[in-house]
Parts: structure tokens; C-alpha cells; sequence
């Protein structure tokens, strides 16, 4: 499950592409992330603050392993 995780978001290269025009819409950004946990059936969120953070809830951890 880890691989496919690494996989959904390295096809959405505006989560962690400083240089994409798309990397500073933080509502695509956590639109992205949203639908990618549904994807995988994890909970995922994207947080705004001042580093952005992708983070996997400890629920959702149990399930990638």
C-alpha cells in the first residue's frame, strides 16, 4: 500500500513541485490529498500553515503495512 501512496502523489507532481504553477493553490492541493485518501480508502489531509504538510492519520498507517 506504501507504494501506491508514493505513486499517487508522484502523479500529482504540484504537491511537492516547488516549481509547478499549481504548488501554491493550496485548494488543489488538498483536493488532491482528499481524493487520494478516498483512492486508498486512508485518511489523508494537507495542512496549510507555514510548512505545508501532508500527513497520514495513525489509523491509516495500520493499513499501509
Amino acid at each position: 500500500m506504501e507504494e501506491m501512496l508514493i505513486e499517487k502523489v508522484r502523479q500529482r507532481t504540484f504537491l511537492y513541485d516547488t516549481k509547478s504553477p499549481d504548488y501554491r493553490n493550496q485548494h488543489m492541493r488538498a483536493n488532491a490529498c482528499e481524493g487520494i485518501g478516498k483512492e486508498l480508502k486512508i485518511k489523508l489531509r494537507f495542512y496549510v500553515s507555514s510548512r505545508d504538510v501532508i500527513s497520514v492519520s495513525p489509523a491509516s498507517v495500520s493499513q499501509l503495512q
